[in-house]
């Protein structure tokens, strides 16, 4: 939920946090409240404390029929590659035996928790999964990217070249810096509809003001406390874009070798 705190005030709070407990990452439950601050939609989501169950007042707040079970750990980077993912029906003993699984197949790594999300639909076709990220460079500060995500954003990359991917420097004070940079994207015209026979699958002002909200922070938060931050993917719903997943790196007194993307989801 979000609060009138800003993006700023948590990412300070959230950042000291992982700082006293030695991490370079934000667990996704922090990056969930992070991306409410900054005012980007999220799946409707519950926290399962490691030895935790879920009960039926608690799991009735979330509206899906199915849902995502996620463990939250400190050491599982890549959650689908430990079997850290799960869908199941949204029932109580459905929901209580992944978490036992889970946990028992996990034992290796210290588990924070699990989280429990809403499972949303949304199109599948190509340009409904999209990425939009912050990374800090050192020649020209904070930039913006925006495109297709996955194995669409490979593709577009290998025959367009830089033009699979928009790119915005967050120096830019430019009103025109965002609209140009969803402009020169290869995905734009999948979802904005001027491809033919393709509906308009956003409205393009909801997108520039997801993105502008995602530049203004990356100008207050990099290169401290945030060295890098990544959605992916942000998927197109009926209701507008939702953030699926989060990749984040905390600026450290090392952070020279800590030029990459750290993922604490998916």
């Amino acid at each position: 939920m979000r609060t009138d705190l800003g993006p700023g005030t948590v990412l300070q709070r959230l950042a000291a946090l992982a700082g006293e407990q030695g991490r370079k990452v934000l667990l996704e439950p922090e990056g969930l409240e992070l991306l409410q601050e900054i005012g980007i939609p999220v799946p409707n989501h519950l926290f399962v404390p490691g030895g935790g169950s879920i009960d039926d007042a608690r799991l009735g707040m979330l509206a899906s029929d199915q849902v995502v079970v996620k463990v939250v750990s400190p050491e599982i980077l890549h959650k689908s590659d430990v079997g850290g993912i799960r869908i199941v029906s949204r029932s109580t003993d459905d929901v209580n035996r992944a978490l036992a699984e889970m946990r028992s197949e996990l034992e290796r790594f210290p588990v924070t928790g699990f989280l429990i999300l809403e499972k949303v639909d949304y199109d599948r076709s190509p340009g409904c999964e999209l990425l939009a990220g912050l990374r800090w460079t050192d020649d020209f500060g904070p930039v913006l990217t925006f495109g297709a995500c996955g194995v669409y954003t490979e593709a577009l990359n290998e025959r367009l070249g830089e033009g699979g991917v928009g790119i915005a420097s967050a120096t830019s004070r430019d009103p025109e810096t965002v609209p140009g940079m969803i402009a020169r994207s290869a995905v734009t015209p999948m979802i904005d509809g001027s491809l033919r026979n393709q509906p308009r699958r956003i409205d393009p002002e909801k997108l520039d003001s997801l993105l502008q909200a995602l530049l203004d922070f990356g100008r207050e938060s990099m290169p401290a406390p945030i060295r890098e931050f990544e959605i992916n993917p942000l998927v197109l719903t009926p209701d507008g874009p939702v953030a699926l997943d989060v990749l984040c790196l905390i600026y450290t007194s090392d952070a020279a070798d800590d030029n990459r993307v750290v993922e604490m989801a998916g």
